[in-house]
């Protein structure tokens, strides 16, 4: 609002203390040994504080909250004239952009391997069971292949028998 008004010096001054607020969640959170986050820094040589934090796996943020006011940020610079802190700001939020850009592709490859466990899990204990079947269909099998043959040797045998006693009698 104050910045399509053109109240710039306001709508800075409102972004600034957004900053100072992240400034004073982290540092409840995390004491006052965390680096502070700052409208611009015209230091070449000192990394933005958010990159350093998004390289932090100690600190977590709402990260679209600080893209948004650097994003504001980098606007309102870019009005003002004050070309260098408008591309300080930009460079921050679309870091900050690609960042959530990868956790977001990050959580939807963990997703697919997830379900891609879930589906192999699922195969292996098909092929598990279908082998305990199959297994006991063979042992059944060969069990009554078994007993026919034992019938059919006796059947042979007792036909041996019968004939050699006939033969007897004969002879």
């Amino acid at each position: 609002y104050y910045a399509r008004t053109n109240m710039l010096e306001v709508a800075l001054d409102t972004a600034t203390k957004a900053l100072e607020f992240v400034n004073i969640q982290h540092m409840g959170i995390y004491g006052d040994d965390i680096d502070f986050l700052t409208p611009y820094s015209s230091r070449d040589d000192v990394e933005p504080t958010e990159l350093t934090w998004l390289k932090r796996k100690d600190i977590s943020c709402a990260w679209e909250w600080i893209a948004t006011i650097r994003k504001h940020l980098s606007k309102l610079f870019g009005q003002m004239g004050m070309r260098a802190a408008a591309d300080y700001n930009q460079h921050v939020y679309l870091s900050i952009l690609d960042n959530i850009r990868q956790d977001k592709r990050l959580e939807h490859q963990i997703e697919e391997l997830q379900e891609a466990k879930a589906d192999q899990t699922s195969r292996a204990w098909a092929i598990a069971i279908l082998s305990v079947l199959v297994f006991v269909a063979i042992f059944l099998y060969l069990r009554h292949l078994k007993q026919a043959t034992e019938r059919s040797y006796a059947n042979d045998i007792n036909n041996v028998e019968a004939s050699f006693r006939k033969w007897m009698e004969e002879n």
